[in-house]
């Protein structure tokens, strides 16, 4: 599991932005100084409370730091199983001589990881499966 999997996920699944490049947005209340950075490509917006204090040390792609480890353990991954429950998929996990396999369905769409060590490999596995196969990302809006 690496990076690649988090953008994957990240994109497809959360709808989220994995963009690098910013600009930023910075208001004065009272004594606190509030820095929003603003993808430039796709407008996600993130407040930021430490950016004031790195800006002499900000790389192009400061982005990315928001960009959550969903593959990396089973609180994350259990974040993606909600997730895509919330929007219709079954998800269940199966354990056999020490390894897990996660499976999500939807009506006549099924994916199933290989079997892996961990409960939060299988279900990055699957949800990488199930992430590669669409054609664009599942929309967090709930309608």
């Amino acid at each position: 599991m690496g990076i690649e999997d988090d953008l994957i996920i990240n994109k497809f699944i959360f709808d989220d932005c994995n963009h690098p490049d910013h600009t930023t947005e910075t208001k004065v209340d009272g004594r606190y100084e509030v820095t929003t950075l603003i993808c430039t490509v796709c407008g996600f917006r993130k407040v930021d409370f430490e950016y004031s204090e790195q800006r002499r040390n900000n790389p192009a792609d400061y982005m990315s730091k928001f960009i959550p480890f969903h593959s990396r353990n089973i609180t994350m991954a259990r974040e993606v199983v909600q997730h895509l429950e919330k929007h219709g998929w079954k998800y269940m996990l199966r354990g056999r001589d020490g390894l897990f396999r996660a499976e999500f369905k939807k009506e006549k769409e099924f994916y199933m990881s290989k079997p892996k060590p961990t409960e939060f490999e299988a279900i990055t596995n699957a949800a990488i499966l199930l992430a590669n196969s669409l054609s664009t990302p599942i929309k967090n809006n709930l309608t």
